[in-house]
């Protein structure tokens, strides 16, 4: 044993240093379950992938998340996708936005999917946290049908009761009940960020309510069981203020008739989910299955208008009901609102009522009894001067028998689409709208090989530049997926770095051929045509060169930059998008743009031009100056003005700042 793991120490040693940090993962997790003793090599073991995962870009850290979930799919341990579904690559993009948008309000310092991701590779992660990662990564992908089916798994394996399971301990940010995110919650003080924990079964309201968001082009967007999924995300973690502000934000686009649904549809669905209509049915289960009662009652009030029964009508209605019914608030439920019409053409609004009374029956006789007197013993004389004087009452007791199924049927309503069994296989299909994959055909690495940490890019695809190189980051290349070359450029240079040469081949075994409009890399001595094609642009074969150090070659191009003599001041114009012409296309804003060897003219231009700027920004400046320094002389030529004439009226000497808390000068904009 001691042998197998000296070997698995050595092997990451290996993948550490050829920057393949996910195998190097891998590798430290089959380590750790081969130890005799998890427990006492978990801390040792924990600052090890602690220290990989550091290294790792988003993309890195999605690729294996979303490697893990796959994992978990063959595995039977979560369902396969029986929605919608989409390639590895594209979920791999998914996972990547998902983390970016994670880590967007925290800091480069504070990652909380590194911290993840390391604990993954120690502890596996519990099925319902694999299904809320798999819902954030539809989510992305644009499987908004998936997104509810997996928040919905989630959520019925977080349990029933009443929060029993939504708890996380406070001494593990990670635990497998939960995720923490870093926020900057107090910027400008010594601890400006903060975790916020996203409990289970509240973050898969929140995904089941996005997914049912969807987006406006989609036609899966259903906005009202949006809204009243959110609205129970609201009501399960009442701290969490991105659960409100998507609420607020779907409420807006809603009319007073569908936010009537909402809340009387979102106020039903807690009382199942949260407050634990299950518990209370296997509760009544557990005493001889007695049957449940619930009062079902309508009041019709005079006035007609639904604007006037808002939150706080909404309020005292329940809580005069509740006093009434001698429960709690809680257990009302305001069921609909609506203008009805009698047969005398009198419209009146008419508000209809739950009130659930668990097995006690004589509550419910008793109510009934006293309820035509309800209104007149002046609990309700706010409720009444808005909507007016009750025109009609009535209510009546419904029993509720208990059945062996009941509980897990009503979970089932709650959790599972009408239109899809539990059990069936369904083939899940591609999504109407597609995600956009910016590096199919390359990726973004450095000079040894190693990933690029991709960059938040700005929305109008704008990059810095540089005129000094000294002020250029890290040199980034562009490589292709197969990886046989990488290249990178400047405003006159295009850099390229042929790799997979045949070991024991010599300089004196390569030859280069250049022309104006291509390039070819032939090695003579083994017989193979390392690089060949049409330039994207043209260069100057006599100025370009390469230089071969028995690993790499690399070739050095002279752009021709004939654009730049058409437009010297128009530096973009020296990019190429492309090394050949029918090669692969790379971004705009991939990488901050290198002007520091501009032909000698564009260069001499451009620093003119710079100079011209400065002064012109000079001169306005110097003249700001004089213009304030003037204002502020002729200011206090003014004060003493008013001075000497206060004095000259026989008034004793004041000085202007009294004076002026005396006399205050009217503004002619404020009044």
């Amino acid at each position: 044993m001691e042998t197998s793991l000296r070997c698995f120490t050595n092997h990451i040693s290996a993948l550490r240093g050829l920057k393949q940090l996910n195998r190097a993962l891998e590798a430290y997790s089959t380590s750790y379950f081969l130890t005799k003793d998890t427990s006492r090599s978990y801390d040792e073991y924990k600052a090890a992938v602690t220290d990989i995962t550091r290294l790792m870009t988003r993309e890195q850290l999605a690729e294996y998340i979303v490697s893990v979930l796959n994992d978990y799919e063959l595995k039977g341990l979560i369902q396969p996708p029986r929605e919608q579904n989409v390639s590895d690559n594209e979920k791999r993009e998914a996972m990547f936005c998902h983390i970016r948008e994670w880590h967007r309000e925290g800091h480069k310092s504070q990652r909380d999917y590194c911290t993840f991701v390391a604990k993954l590779a120690l502890k596996p992660m519990s099925t319902k946290l694999a299904y809320l990662q798999r819902a954030c990564m539809y989510k992305e992908a644009l499987c908004f049908k998936q997104v509810v089916m997996d928040a919905q798994a989630a959520i019925k394996q977080c349990g029933s009761k009443n929060g029993t399971t939504d708890s996380i301990s406070s001494g593990d940010e990670h635990s497998e009940d939960g995720m923490a995110k870093t926020i900057l919650a107090n910027p400008g003080t010594p601890n400006p960020f903060e975790k916020r924990t996203f409990l289970p079964r509240a973050w898969g309201w929140f995904l089941q309510g996005l997914g049912f968001k969807a987006t406006k082009i989609s036609e899966e967007q259903d906005l009202i069981r949006a809204a009243k999924c959110l609205k129970i995300a609201t009501k399960l973690d009442q701290n969490n203020i991105e659960y409100r502000s998507e609420f607020d934000e779907i409420c807006s686009q809603l009319n007073h008739i569908q936010m009537n649904e909402v809340l009387n549809d979102a106020n039903e669905q807690t009382l199942i989910s949260e407050l634990g209509l299950p518990a209370i049915l296997a509760e009544a289960a557990a005493e001889n299955k007695k049957p449940l009662c619930r009062i079902l009652g309508c009041l019709r009030f005079e006035r007609d208008s639904l604007a006037l029964f808002g939150a706080d009508a909404r309020k005292s209605l329940k809580e005069s009901l509740a006093a009434s019914a001698e429960v709690e608030a809680r257990d009302v439920l305001i069921e609909s609102v609506s203008i009805v019409v009698d047969k005398e053409s009198t419209r009146n609004l008419q508000i209809t009522f739950q009130i659930h009374l668990g097995p006690q029956r004589a509550k419910g006789k008793k109510f009934c009894d006293k309820f035509s007197r309800f209104g007149d013993d002046g609990i309700m004389t706010n409720l009444k001067l808005s909507l007016g004087a009750i025109v009609h009452k009535s209510g009546s007791i419904e029993e509720i028998d208990i059945g062996d199924d009941m509980i897990e049927t009503v979970e089932q309503s709650m959790l599972l689409p009408d239109d899809i069994s539990p059990t069936a296989v369904v083939e899940a299909a591609r999504p109407s709208l597609e995600i956009d994959l910016p590096y199919r055909s390359y990726v973004l690495v450095y000079s040894d090989g190693s990933a690029v940490e991709r960059v938040d890019k700005h929305p109008f695809c704008m990059s810095r530049v540089h005129y000094d190189h000294s002020d250029t980051a890290q040199d980034v290349w562009f490589q292709p997926t197969d990886g046989s070359y990488r290249w990178q450029q400047s405003a006159s240079e295009v850099r390229v770095e042929v790799l997979r040469i045949a070991p024991g081949t010599v300089a004196a075994g390569l030859d280069v051929i250049f022309t104006p409009s291509s390039l070819q890399v032939i090695n003579v001595s083994k017989g193979i045509n390392q690089l060949s094609g049409d330039l994207a642009s043209l260069i100057v074969p006599d100025d370009s060169v390469w230089d071969y150090d028995g690993e790499v070659l690399t070739i050095y191009l002279h752009k021709a930059n004939l654009e730049l003599y058409a437009a010297p001041a128009c530096h973009s114009l020296t990019e190429w998008k492309a090394l050949f012409a029918d090669g692969f296309q790379i971004k705009w804003d991939d990488v901050a743009k290198d002007y520091s060897d501009l032909p000698r003219h564009s260069m001499d231009l451009f620093k003119q031009s710079e100079i011209e700027k400065d002064e012109t920004r000079r001169i306005a400046s110097d003249a700001e100056s004089l213009r304030d320094k003037t204002v502020e002389t002729d200011e206090l030529r003014r004060r003493e003005r008013q001075v000497r004439l206060a004095v000259l009226r026989g008034s004793d000497y004041v000085d202007w700042i009294e004076m002026t808390r005396r006399s205050p000068v009217s503004d002619s904009f404020t009044g």
